[in-house]
């Protein structure tokens, strides 16, 4: 499917199926995207500031330059509250391609960062909560000692 360039602001988009579209240029800001699955997509300069992710699947999507700021990312469980989620798996960037991409002020709880690239990426000010790297990732990322501590708990 072709969504290159869209405008598709503020829509409740949950459980869509975009595997394999191209949505480069797109602007899917403020969203209601929980479940999505982006697979294989390409978002290239994207814009899903202020969504809402839950679940939300990215595997091997190319998300270069793409921008992210705001979005929020749950696994079920929020930090320092009592209830659950129910029924929203680990949110997933499995070897996607996130190079410049921006996740400024992004909350992520579980997100899976496992195998993607993220040269240039900017995390500033983004509060990253058991989220998933490899070793490899956390070194080369520029983050601060809350960062690193909120990944461990």
């Amino acid at each position: 499917m072709d969504f290159a360039g869209c405008h598709i602001q503020a829509h409740d988009l949950r459980n869509c199926d975009f595997r394999d579209s191209n949505l480069e240029g797109a602007d899917l800001s403020l969203g209601r995207m929980c479940g999505v699955w982006f697979v294989r997509s390409r978002l290239k300069g994207a814009c899903l500031s202020g969504s809402i992710l839950h679940g939300a699947d990215f595997r091997k999507a190319d998300l270069r330059k793409a921008r992210m700021e705001k979005t929020f990312m749950y696994d079920g469980k929020k930090p320092g509250v009592g209830w659950r989620l129910v029924g929203y798996p680990e949110g997933s960037f499995v070897e996607a391609d996130l190079r410049e991409a921006s996740f400024r002020e992004c909350i992520y709880c579980g997100a899976d960062f496992r195998g993607a690239r993220l040269e240039g990426a900017n995390f500033e000010g983004a509060q990253l909560y058991r989220c998933h790297f490899t070793d490899e990732q956390k070194a080369a990322l520029i983050l601060t000692e809350e960062q690193r501590a909120q990944m461990e708990g």
